[in-house]
């Protein structure tokens, strides 16, 4: 991607020609990479960023130059998305139906069949989503019951099924 001639920003003409045309040619590429993404959130995110360097406009060589070594960067990013796209642009076709309606609370948690793995998701609206994953090679750990089985000979004079049902 990157030209074979390097920018010498000091003995660049006063009026930067030479990286307003390599910026042109930039903004070419990416215009083709722009249509071999799938995803239109990526492309939207991309334009944006062409937009954005395209307004540049100054005078500086040293602005030009950065304004092109970031859009190289840019470009490297493109190329990296193109080729990391999943041909199944739904990934979560797989998980089971249950998982895919969402509850009250914006959380889900699954635990896998053999009760070795254990998956946990909460979205904090506007601002995140947290996710827990924890893996055991031994599920006699007491994973079960949020771990209060595990601890019930420890509690003599406590009824854990009472808890339990207090916690789900």
């Amino acid at each position: 991607m990157e030209s074979s001639i390097k920018p010498n920003v000091e003995n660049q003409a006063i009026d930067g020609t030479y990286l307003d045309q390599e910026f042109a040619r930039y903004a070419q590429v990416a215009q083709g990479l722009m249509r071999d993404m799938t995803s239109s959130e990526d492309r939207r995110i991309a334009a944006r960023y062409i937009t954005q360097c395209s307004r540049m406009k100054s005078d500086s060589i040293l602005i030009k130059h950065h304004r092109n070594r970031f859009f190289r960067y840019l470009l490297k990013v493109m190329e990296r998305n193109i080729q990391n796209q999943t041909a199944n642009k739904n990934v979560f076709v797989d998980l089971p139906e249950e998982m895919m309606k969402p509850n009250e609370k914006n959380e889900m948690k699954q635990w896998s069949a053999d009760g070795r793995t254990y998956v946990a998701s909460k979205i904090i609206p506007g601002y995140a989503t947290l996710i827990y994953m924890a893996v055991t090679k031994n599920t006699e750990d007491n994973w079960d019951h949020d771990g209060f089985a595990k601890f019930s000979s420890y509690l003599p004079n406590v009824d854990t099924e009472e808890i339990l049902r207090n916690t789900e």
